[in-house]
């Protein structure tokens, strides 16, 4: 029921701060391998994972030395919002919390957020692991449809070293988050209040695999490199 709760705020928190996972016409063309990616014990906001199969192994022992099948077994929820019908779908749930009532199944349809695999899905782990896992390659930033409003937006090794201005294509940015470890506590944090749009630390200090991005725009646009 806590868990469930977390997740009520943290909805709640996104029909305020967030509300789309969009990736329409970004369609996958081939899979690649993501490593050292840290999932975070509670919620983690993670690229293109939605089924713990995808798992391959621990990537740091000395962070994980869980077995693949105690990593996979640690994941309890997968969802991913629907900007169709503007509501979080449940892609999985372990049995034991499935079985206890508390969340309801849905089987997504085959449209939803365009293509589920390249999408952004909110991930639950009982425990902290350093993981490996197999995802659909993503599609170049340009690619990306951004609606007006509030936006998931992956970002990978292409926007190392550039500036907010040097990524952000034609859309106008009103706000910009992430959420992430900070200080040893995952939270939002607001990227718009730490880096100036022309500082170029933004994506050089941030751990850039696996990174997401949580952008408000004006209008309907096109991020670019």
């Amino acid at each position: 029921m806590k868990k469930y709760m977390r997740l009520v705020a943290i909805i709640f928190v996104c029909s305020l701060v967030l509300v789309s996972a969009n990736a329409r016409n970004t369609k996958a063309t081939s899979e690649e391998i993501i490593n050292r990616i840290s999932l975070s014990r509670g919620w983690n906001l993670m690229y293109g994972l939605q089924d713990p199969m995808q798992i391959i192994s621990a990537s740091d022992a000395s962070v994980s030395p869980s077995t693949v099948e105690e990593i996979r077994s640690d994941i309890e929820l997968i969802y991913v919002y629907d900007t169709d019908v503007k509501k979080y779908v449940l892609l999985y749930a372990k049995r034991g919390t499935l079985e206890s009532g508390e969340y309801k199944n849905f089987n997504p349809p085959a449209s939803i957020a365009g293509d589920i695999s390249t999408s952004v899905m909110w991930v639950f782990s009982e425990k902290t692991h350093s993981i490996k896992y197999r995802v659909a390659s993503p599609p170049p930033l340009s690619q990306r449809e951004i609606s007006a409003g509030w936006n998931f937006v992956p970002v990978f090794s292409d926007v190392q070293g550039k500036s907010i201005n040097e990524i952000k294509g034609s859309c106008s940015i009103d706000a910009l988050y992430t959420y992430a470890e900070d200080d040893g506590v995952t939270q939002w944090i607001n990227l718009k209040n730490i880096y100036d749009f022309n500082d170029k630390r933004a994506f050089t200090e941030a751990p850039i695999l696996g990174l997401q991005l949580v952008i408000k725009v004006t209008n309907n646009c096109q991020m670019g490199i």
